[in-house]
């Protein structure tokens, strides 16, 4: 298990009690969410309007595991309104994926110079595009 608090993105593993009294003494005073890890396939990805860069484990990008799944991570955007933001995906048993979490202001520091790259493009494209129709 690990908590984050709501206002980062940062990720505490809880493996002790020791880990779960400092958490108790946060709960007092700084809103979180507490994360049971499941034993399953994990993945994050960068979504910039219609454009979605998946990371591999070490930061660097990935191919994606459908083109389902990419449309699944862009509908998920147009519901609620914003082009930008980093989602955590989690695989079920029946090779489907699930939002396991939703950063909308994710930091780049933890993907690699080339991921860091693909999305400044796109963000530059999209405000000298003017591309914001989330229809």
């Amino acid at each position: 298990m690990f908590y984050t608090p709501l206002t980062s993105g940062a990720q505490y593993p809880v493996r002790t009690a020791a880990d779960l009294g400092k958490l108790e003494t946060l709960g007092r005073t700084l809103p979180l969410q507490l994360i049971r890890l499941q034993n399953r396939p994990r993945l994050q990805c960068f979504v910039i309007a219609e454009e979605v860069i998946f990371l591999g484990p070490d930061g660097e990008p990935a191919c994606p595991p459908s083109s389902d799944l990419r449309l699944y991570c862009v509908s998920i955007g147009k519901e609620l309104g914003i082009l930008f933001y980093k989602l955590s995906l989690l695989e079920k048993p029946r090779g489907e994926w699930c939002c396991m979490g939703l950063d909308r202001l994710p930091p780049l520091y933890s993907c690699s110079p080339a991921v860091q790259q693909q999305i400044a493009i796109n963000l530059g494209r999209i405000m000298c595009d003017g591309q914001s129709d989330l229809r």
